[in-house]
């Protein structure tokens, strides 16, 4: 997808989107379904590289996982087209319940955490009333002014008058 920065991290990959400001990580299973989805392969096909990127599990289980890696992909925006499902049997569409039952742990389940960064300007800081300043432009809206009193530093106060700009 055109706007995003990736980065593998160890078994996790972080995904920030220029457009949206969001930043995605992926843990281990989500990342490799994220990075395999190219538009060519099948989710059938994913299952079988998941199978043995994940010491084996069972069919069952990596099919169910896969499908929940794409839905959660989906919802996170980090997919250009979501993928026509193929029609499985029933003995290859599990439900979510049966694809853990069959893997027998959690640790395979795609995890993405998703998080708003803030923009430039709100990412800054202001120094708290009373604390020491330089510049009026470094104090909190509460305390903008940034003055000397008496023989302490310069801090942040209310009010006007004496403002070091």
């Amino acid at each position: 997808m055109d706007g995003l920065i990736v980065r593998c991290l160890g078994d996790e990959t972080i995904v920030y989107d220029r457009a949206t400001h969001h930043a995605h990580c992926l843990n281990r299973t989500a990342s490799l379904v994220f990075l395999r989805c190219d538009g060519r392969t099948s989710s059938a096909e994913l299952g079988r590289q998941l199978r043995g990127e994940l010491g084996n599990p069972a069919e069952t289980a990596s099919v169910g996982i896969v499908a929940l890696a794409l839905e959660r992909l989906e919802e996170a925006g980090l997919l250009e087209e979501v993928p026509i499902p193929e029609e499985p049997t029933r003995a290859e569409a599990p439900s979510r319940r049966e694809a853990l039952r069959a893997l027998g742990t959690a640790a395979a389940l795609p995890v993405i955490l998703s998080a708003l960064a803030p923009a430039p300007a709100d990412a800054q800081t202001c120094i708290p009333r009373g604390g020491n300043c330089q510049h009026s432009s470094e104090c909190c809206p509460d305390a903008p002014c940034c003055r000397q009193l008496g023989p302490r530093p310069p801090t942040c106060t209310p009010g006007g008058g004496n403002c070091i700009p």
